[in-house]
Parts: C-alpha cells; structure tokens; sequence
C-alpha cells in the first residue's frame, strides 16, 4: 500500500459498476474509500460488499448493512501463521540491528528513500 493505490477505488470507480455488481477486496482495506462505498451501497449503485477486513471505526454503518458480509482470511490467525509470521518480524529486527538488509524485504527499491510521515502529511522524514 503506498500513495497511489491507497483510495483508489472509490465512488467514481462504483458508478461505473452495474447497480447488481458486487465488490470484493480480498486486498488491503485502505483500497477503497469507506465513505464512498457506504455512499455507493446507500444509492443503490452497489448490490453488495465482501471485505476481509472489518471498517476501522466500530461506529461503520458498513457493520450494520445485511448487504456486507466480512469474511477474514483465515490463514495470518492460523497458529502456523502467527508462528511464521513472528519469526519472520524477530528475524527482520535482528537484521536492522546487525545491520544486514532484511530477507523479507518486499520492496527493496525503497530502502533508504525518503517516505512520507503519513498519507496525510506530505513532510518527509528520512527512513532507516
């Protein structure tokens, strides 16, 4: 997830979808802009939602559609996830603090850049 993928599918995106559509994101929740798909499904231009991850506010009105349905991928709270999962953030640490690159780097052409503090905030502060 980084400045262009988070919001990028949001109102303009659910207009162009046929009102018996349905929008899946098996992705990371921050694709999609939660107002726009609580708008989307209030107008009818959505039939229904599935999600794997829940809003961050307890206060959506998405938690209250019988037209949403959250289904979390099993398998980071399986206890072989958790497991690798774990081993893979100790692993990472030590690395950073040995000063050796991390193996589990997913993104190395951003080692050593400069990144925003937040999506919100266009200041940059200088990375590990």
């Amino acid at each position: 997830l980084d400045d262009s993928t988070c919001g990028m599918v949001g109102y303009p995106q659910f207009k162009r979808m046929k009102n018996s559509g349905f929008l899946i994101n098996a992705a990371r929740r921050e694709l999609v802009v939660e107002n726009d798909l609580e708008r989307a499904l209030s107008e009818g231009e959505l039939a229904g939602v599935g999600l794997d991850d829940p809003p961050s506010s307890s206060q959506s009105p998405l938690l209250k559609r019988d037209t949403v349905v959250f289904a979390p991928h099993p398998g980071t709270r399986a206890r072989v996830g958790v497991d690798a999962v774990f081993r893979t953030a100790v692993q990472n640490a030590a690395d950073v603090l040995m000063g050796r690159e991390c193996s589990s780097i997913v993104n190395p052409e951003a080692v050593g850049k400069r990144a925003p503090r937040s999506r919100h905030d266009d200041k940059s502060v200088e990375t590990p």
